[in-house]
């Protein structure tokens, strides 16, 4: 069975630790004080036609196995040669460097085994960007004068730094989310872990320094740009299945989404006591019900839990106006929902309320957060979650991502490969999927020992693409067009980071 502590904690080194990384060195120095520390060389796919090359090492001798070093060197693509810096972190043997010019960002992250670069390349008025794999080998960069382009993020907020906030001190399990970044000059990486109730999620972004720009007292205007590469539920379930393959991992692939704020509809066949829900289940019954949260903008209307099953028993889009106008009377709910169960009725099309929190006597004022339920199915199912978690399972979430649960005691190692070494995204370019390029803008400032990282207001672009702040954009003159600027409207895309935050805040 899962430990969810265990949880938290590989998590948790695996996000500190989870910059991609490669090299030679072991970062004791050998024993030989003429030599780096580390060194790294390779190529990938470059801004210009061809592949660009890559040197970077060390300056100093080694001093201690834990500490971070300095590390630069150069990168030729086509005719241009720039100049590369980043950090080296000899307790963990992870870099990063980065590099940049008038026509495109440059990033590479590696570790012994694997690398890959972040580019954004100038299209026109707009830029591109994407992640391409590096190959580690021994290369030849020419001779000449480096380019050490001018601009990018303050040297103040380059480094390693860390968010954490619960809402509950007492129960991290309840409502929490921690935040790792690391910064440098023309890079921006975050890692985000978060659980609801129970409920845990882990996502990765890698950004591209576009323009950072200083203002009064040293705050800067910063925009990002990074790739979303969006798949199909098909080219998604092909990337897990090959990566399982080539990690000579078994696997099973779990068939429903994953949506746990629903959890409580998985298992109604068995667990309903109610006459009307025998023998209906996900698969073959609508499930629905009528919000009566008066917070929300659609308050006291129809929704649909299983969309997918409901257009299969309803494929005709011109009865679904019938079922979202069904009448409404402010004294009793009833009205509404007696003429939507008729509507099912008299198609004989099997449904089912979903009886939850959006029941008759439901506080409509009050936080819809309160709401409680157990654990996610299928972890529930069978004998308990002791026989989901001897299995490791796969299923398809939101947007970009793809989940992977089991036994991470046993392989934790690898459930974390997937995310740090960018598996769904080198398996997706093997079928051809090519990224979209979004942008998103922030401000900056350093508030004592607190490096304050807000999101412009404004764009909301990306809220049903793929889980962004809500200034996110695939229009690099939509985003620059922003003018509402204010730290208070959207805190929580927002982080205080802190560079050893002991705890949340």
């Amino acid at each position: 069975m899962l430990n969810k502590n265990l949880l938290m904690g590989v998590l948790a080194l695996a996000l500190i630790f989870g910059l991609m990384i490669v090299g030679c060195g072991d970062g004791n120095g050998g024993g030989n004080d003429n030599q780096p520390v580390f060194s790294v060389s390779g190529e990938f796919q470059g801004a210009k036609n061809g592949n660009a090359l890559f040197k970077a090492a060390t300056t100093e001798t080694a001093r201690s196995v834990n500490d971070s070093y300095e590390l630069t060197g150069e990168l030729e693509d086509g005719d241009m040669l720039f100049r590369l810096r980043g950090t080296y972190d000899a307790s963990t043997g992870n870099y990063t460097v980065s590099s940049a010019s008038s026509f495109a960002r440059y990033t590479i992250n590696g570790n012994k085994n694997s690398a890959t670069a972040t580019l954004a390349v100038l299209d026109g008025e707009e830029w591109k960007s994407f992640i391409v794999s590096v190959t580690l080998k021994e290369v030849i960069v020419k001779d000449g004068d480096a380019e050490d382009y001018e601009g990018g993020l303050p040297a103040w907020a380059q480094g390693s730094w860390h968010d954490w906030w619960t809402e509950k001190q007492d129960d991290l399990g309840y409502s929490s989310f921690e935040a790792w970044s690391y910064f440098d000059k023309w890079y921006y990486q975050s890692y985000r872990w978060g659980v609801w109730k129970g409920n845990y999620e882990y996502s990765v972004t890698r950004y591209s320094v576009i323009s950072a720009e200083a203002l009064d007292n040293d705050v800067y205007d910063v925009i990002f740009s990074y790739p979303v590469y969006i798949a199909t539920d098909v080219q998604k379930k092909a990337a897990v299945e090959k990566f399982f393959a080539d990690n000579n991992h078994s696997a099973k692939f779990w068939n429903k989404p994953f949506e746990p704020w629903n959890t409580d509809v998985w298992n109604v066949k068995e667990n309903s006591t109610l006459p009307e829900h025998a023998g209906k289940d996900f698969d073959n019954s609508v499930i629905w019900y009528i919000c009566l949260n008066e917070a929300h903008e659609y308050t006291n209307a129809v929704k649909i839990i299983n969309w997918d099953t409901f257009t299969t028993l309803v494929p005709n889009e011109d009865d679904w106006d019938e079922m979202w106008e069904a009448p409404w009377s402010e004294e009793n709910f009833e009205d509404k929902r007696l003429a939507v169960v008729n509507f099912f009725d008299e198609k004989n099309i099997s449904n089912f309320y979903y009886w939850g929190w959006h029941e008759p006597g439901y506080d409509g004022n009050q936080d819809h957060l309160t709401r409680t339920y157990s654990c996610w199915a299928p972890a529930c199912e069978g004998d308990g979650m002791g026989s989901w978690w001897k299995e490791t399972h796969y299923y398809l979430l939101w947007g970009n991502q793809v989940g992977i649960q089991g036994d991470w005691d046993l392989h934790g190692d690898l459930f974390i490969k997937w995310s740090t070494d960018d598996s769904l995204i080198t398996y997706l370019r093997s079928q051809n999927v090519e990224p979209e390029t979004w942008y998103t803008r922030v401000r900056i400032w350093k508030n004592n020992d607190t490096f304050m990282f807000f999101y412009y207001n404004g764009d909301n672009e990306a809220q049903n693409s793929h889980p962004a702040p809500a200034c996110d954009t695939q229009s690099l003159t939509k985003i620059q067009s922003l003018t509402d600027f204010d730290p208070a409207t959207y805190p929580d895309w927002s982080y205080n980071w802190y560079s050893n935050r002991t705890s949340p805040r």
